[in-house]
Order: C-alpha cells, then structure tokens, then sequence
C-alpha cells in the first residue's frame, strides 16, 4: 500500500470511526431517556405498593368486621330460636291451661289474646282471685320473654344490615385491589420492556465502543505506518560523520567485550560538533540518563522517535518543538562512552531499528 491508498484508508476509517461515535452518542442519550423513565416507573411501583398496602389492611379489617357480624348474626338467630321455641312451648302449656279452666264459659276468642287482654268475650273476674294471679304472672313472663324476642330479632336485623354493608364493602375492596394489582403488573412488565431495551441498548453501545478501539487502534498503526514510510529513507544525519560501531549484537568495548545488542550506531564526530534534528519534532526527554549520558530524546509523531546520546551540552527544554536541522546538543563523551562520538537511534514504537534504513 502506496502512501496516497494509505491515506484514503486512514480517511475511510476516520470517517466509520465518527459515524459509529455519533451513534454511541445518541444510544447512550436513549439510555438515559430510558433510565429516566425506568426511575419514574419505579416510582409509580412504590406507590402502588403503599396502595396495595393500604388496600390490604383496609380489607384486613373488613373482614374482620364482616366475621364478626357473622358470629353475632349466628349467636342472635339461634337466641331467636331458642327464644321462639320457649315462647311457642309456654305458649301451648298456658293456652291448654286456660280451656281447661275456661272450658265452662265456651268461649271462641283467642286464648292467647285474652291471657294477653287485648279481648275478652267473658267475664275475667269470675275466676277465682289465686287463680287470676298466676294466669297474670305467667302472662307477664310470657309478655317479657315476647319482648326479649322482639328485641333480640330487632338486633339480628340490625347486624344483617351491618353484614349487608360490610359484605358490599369488602366487595368493593376486593374491586379496589384486584384494580390495582393488574395497574402494578402492567407496571411491571412496562419497567421489564424498558429495562430489556436499555440493555439492548447498552449492549450495542459496548459492541460499537470495542469496535470504535479497534478501529482507532487501526487508524493509529495506519497513521505510524505512514509516517514510518514517508520517514524512512529520509531523515538527515544528526551529524557528519563515518560509523564507528553498527547496529545489532557486537561486543562491547567497555564491558570487557561482553556480547550485546546495540540499539543504534555510533557516529564519529569531534568534541563540541553541533547535533541537528533529523526531523521535526517534540522534546519528550532531554538530562542524564545513566550509560547515554546526556540524552536527548526527540518524538516525530506516529511512534517514531530518534535518541541522541552522549552529548557534552544540551540546548533543547522538554516539551519544545524543534525543527529539522535545528542544533539540539553538542556532541561529547558522557556516560559510558570510548571518547568523543554521537549514539544514535531510531525507535518505532519504542523499538529500536537500523537508523541506516531511515537515514538519507
């Protein structure tokens, strides 16, 4: 791939890259849209809860009120019966008791309405007076045990009546709670639907953000590759000079002819010769640093960066922009050095390269 069809890529996969950024951005505002209503429906759960709550208790007690409407309706009816059945035995007992002693006077009236007085077709006081004295006792008693009667049937109507509105209020209650438990089961599927949505918007938005690095990484190695080829081959000689020691393994001239890789080369040069950026580029590093000596370390961009070691005197700050050609050093002995002379590399990326194939 030429430099022209690199570029072409680079600007393709930009161009993807900031499609794909503008669609994580509107997914994530759709995320929060849906989150805001995931809270707010939330929200509406919670209070269904309290209602349902409230309902329950509210039913609790109805309940409550209807069973002990019930117990007492079933306790009243059967005083009633007991009451009724007394009152028809007595009755009978007393009516047999006045044809026997009125059986003479052949009278049609109802017994029991004269025992009571509220008629009387014969002479009452014809009866002996112990005899009208008990007849007299026994009608009050029968009064009386007819008024507990009448009072006992007036308080079952009452509490049927209490059945009859606690029945039509637990009913309502019943309405009351089943409306609102299906309002908090299409709630909840509602927040179940919103939650899946999220998700799936999530999901795609890490799908598009792992994709978005792939392709930034993409465009960063396209970008490093085309700097390195427009670079190599083209950067000027820091200094002039003959190579002294090649890069790759050799033998070190000052560790007792130990083998060991060299990352760079050596220029020869005199003491003070001016050392000139090879290219353009930004000062990420310039001091001492330990067997380099005075270094200073120059990135060009794309991952390319060149080192200048064993410099007598720095001229350059960190973080300043040079220009080709541009005086960052002098070339000196410092560090771990034979004499006067310039180490110089080439790093892509941290990795160190023969500086014969970038240099001119």
């Amino acid at each position: 791939m030429n430099l022209l069809q690199s570029s072409d890529v680079i600007l393709q996969k930009q161009k993807e890259l900031q499609e794909k950024r503008q669609k994580i951005n509107a997914l994530k505002k759709q995320v929060k849209v849906l989150e805001s209503k995931e809270l707010s429906i939330l929200r509406e759960i919670n209070n269904i809860d309290y209602q349902l709550d409230k309902t329950e208790r509210e039913l609790s007690n109805a309940e409550a009120r209807l069973g002990e409407a019930q117990s007492n309706l079933l306790v009243l009816t059967n005083q009633l019966k007991i009451m009724e059945r007394n009152l028809k035995n007595r009755s009978l007992n007393y009516k047999d008791m006045l044809k026997d002693v009125f059986k003479e006077n052949n009278t049609h009236d109802d017994i029991w309405q004269v025992f009571l007085g509220e008629k009387s077709s014969f002479d009452f006081l014809a009866i002996p007076y112990y005899v009208r004295c008990m007849f007299k006792i026994e009608a009050n008693r029968l009064k009386t045990i007819d008024q507990q009667r009448r009072e006992i049937a007036e308080k079952r109507k009452e509490w049927e009546e209490e059945k009859k509105r606690v029945e039509n209020l637990v009913e309502e209650i019943e309405q009351k709670k089943a409306y609102i438990e299906k309002m908090k089961s299409e709630k909840s599927a509602y927040l179940e639907d919103i939650r899946k949505q999220k998700r799936l918007q999530q999901q795609t938005i890490a799908t598009l953000e792992r994709e978005s690095k792939e392709i930034e990484a993409l465009i960063n190695k396209l970008a490093s590759d085309k700097v390195a080829k427009a670079k190599k081959g083209n950067l000027s000689w820091p200094v002039i000079g003959s190579i002294t020691s090649g890069f790759g393994m050799r033998r070190h001239p000052l560790l007792g002819g130990a083998p060991m890789f060299h990352t760079g080369i050596d220029i020869s040069a005199s003491y003070g010769t001016p050392v000139k950026a090879v290219a353009p580029g930004r000062v990420i590093f310039a001091g001492w640093y330990g067997g380099y000596g005075k270094l200073v370390i120059l990135d060009h961009g794309g991952g390319i960066s060149t080192l200048y070691a064993h410099l007598s005197r720095i001229v350059v700050n960190l973080e300043e922009q040079v220009s080709e050609g541009e005086v960052i050093g002098y070339v000196g002995s410092t560090g771990l050095s034979t004499g006067p002379h310039l180490h110089f590399e080439v790093r892509v990326n941290g990795e160190p390269k023969d500086p014969t194939l970038w240099l001119k």
